[in-house]
C-alpha cells in the first residue's frame, strides 16, 4: 500500500481470480486509487513532499519528517509528523525538524571546543630525597591509589634489586631463586637521613648474602671423560650384540630371553684403553653366559624348547592323525574337543592339557580328547 506495508490476500486456483482480488485489496488500501494499480502508484508518489535539507528525510511509512545527528558518540533522532496533508502542516513540520538539527549541530561544535574535565583530579604527590640536597620537594608524575601524599625516598647510590615501598614506608629487596621470588623488608625507625641509610644498607647486605649462597649451592658439573672413538668402534665390531652408547659413555649388551629383551650396561671408570677393554670383556662375558644357559636348556629338553618357540611365534601344533572336532588352543597350550547335541543344539567342550610340552605327552593328551569325543558320540 502507500505506507509500504504488505497485505496477504490468500491463494487462488487461477490467475484471473488472483488479479481481481489484488485490485479489490488495492481499492480498500488507497481510497482514491483507480482501477489501474500502476496509475494509483504514480498518484501516491506525487504526494511525497518536494523539500530537501541535508540530514532530513521523509519517511513514507510513518508519513513524517526524520533527522538524526551524533553528539559525543551518541546518536540522537527527532521526528515531526504533520497533522494532515496540507502544505502548511508539511512546511511547519519540516521547519521544526530543520531547526532541531541546526540547534544540535551548534551545540555539538560548542562542546567539541570546550576541554573535557577529568572525572577525578589526582593530587600531586611530593617526592623527598634522602640526601637532603634540595630544600624544596621535587614534583614527580602523580600516581593514584592509597600512596598519594606519602613520602618517597631514593638512595644516594641505587642498587639493583632494592627499592622504596611508599605503601609500607620501607626498603624492599627482591631476589629470584629456583624460579621463586624471595623478598625482605627493612623499615627505618624514622625518616631521618641516618635511619634511611642504615635500613638501605641492611637490605643491600641481605641481597648480597642471598646471591653468594645461591652461587655456592650450584654444584660444579664435572666434565665427561673423552673416550677414544676409534678404539670403541673397533671393539664394538669385534663382537655381535655389543655397542658403545656415546651419550651414556658405556658399553651396552643386549640379548633375548624367553621373548623378552634384556640389556646390560658397563661403564668404564676412566678413558684409558685398558679400562675400555676391561669393560668390554665384562659385557662379552655377560652375553656369553646367557647364550650358554640357552644351549644347556636346549640339550636337556629339546622338545620343550621347540614347542615354546612355536608358542612364541604363534604356530599351530598339528596332530599325527587329524580328527574333526579337536583343535589345539595356542594360548592355553591344550587340546579342545567340541561336540554339538543334535536334539538340543547345545555345545559341549572338553580340554586335554599335556603335563609336559613334549611330543609324547602332546600325543597322549590328543588321544584322551579323541576318546572322550568318541564316547559322547
Amino acid at each position: 500500500d502507500v505506507k509500504g506495508r504488505k497485505i496477504y490476500g490468500g491463494c487462488f486456483g487461477s490467475q484471473v481470480e488472483a488479479e481481481l482480488k489484488a485490485q479489490e485489496m488495492w481499492r480498500h488500501a488507497v481510497p482514491h486509487a483507480t482501477e489501474d494499480p500502476a496509475l494509483s502508484a504514480d498518484a501516491a508518489a506525487d504526494e511525497r513532499p518536494q523539500r530537501s535539507y541535508p540530514g532530513v528525510c521523509w519517511i513514507r511509512r510513518d508519513r513524517c519528517w526524520w533527522a538524526s545527528v551524533s553528539v559525543q558518540k551518541v546518536r540522537k533522532h527527532f521526528r515531526s509528523k504533520p497533522k494532515d496533508g496540507s502544505e502548511e502542516e508539511l512546511n511547519r513540520s519540516f521547519q521544526e525538524v530543520v531547526a532541531w538539527l541546526e540547534h544540535q549541530k551548534a551545540t555539538r561544535e560548542t562542546r567539541d571546543e570546550a576541554p573535557r574535565p577529568r572525572k577525578c583530579p589526582r593530587p600531586e604527590r611530593p617526592v623527598f630525597f634522602a640526601d637532603g640536597g634540595d630544600e624544596e620537594p621535587q614534583k614527580k608524575r602523580p600516581r593514584g591509589g592509597r600512596c598519594v601524599g606519602l613520602p618517597h625516598f631514593q638512595p644516594k647510590e641505587p642498587h639493583p634489586g632494592v627499592c622504596w615501598m611508599p605503601s609500607e614506608q620501607c626498603w624492599k629487596a627482591e631476589f629470584r631463586k629456583n624460579g621463586l621470588r624471595v623478598k625482605t623488608r627493612s623499615k627505618p625507625k624514622d625518616h631521618s637521613e641516618e635511619e634511611l641509610e642504615r635500613s638501605f644498607q641492611e637490605a643491600v647486605r641481605w641481597l648480597k648474602q642471598q646471591k653468594a649462597a645461591d652461587d655456592q649451592a650450584v654444584p660444579a658439573v664435572a666434565a665427561a671423560p673423552a673416550f677414544d672413538g676409534a678404539v670403541c668402534e673397533r671393539l664394538a665390531k669385534s663382537h655381535k650384540g655389543i655397542c658403545w652408547a656415546h651419550q651414556e659413555g658405556c658399553w651396552k649388551a643386549e640379548r633375548q630371553v624367553k621373548g623378552l629383551k634384556k640389556q646390560f650396561k658397563v661403564k668404564p671408570k676412566s678413558s684409558s684403553r685398558e679400562e675400555l677393554e676391561r669393560a668390554f670383556q665384562e659385557a662379552v662375558a655377560w652375553l656369553r653366559s646367557g647364550a650358554d644357559a640357552a644351549d644347556v636348556a636346549e640339550r636337556r629338553a629339546p622338545d620343550v624348547v621347540a614347542v615354546a618357540r612355536c608358542r612364541r611365534r604363534r604356530r599351530k601344533v598339528e596332530p599325527k592323525e587329524k580328527q574333526r572336532g579337536i583343535c589345539w588352543a595356542q594360548r592355553e597350550a591344550c587340546w579342545i574337543a567340541r561336540l554339538t547335541d543334535p536334539q538340543t543344539g547345545q555345545r559341549r567342550f572338553r580340554r586335554a592339557r599335556p603335563s609336559e610340552l613334549t611330543e609324547e605327552k602332546i600325543e597322549e593328551a590328543f588321544q584322551k580328547a579323541a576318546g572322550w569325543l568318541q564316547k559322547e558320540k
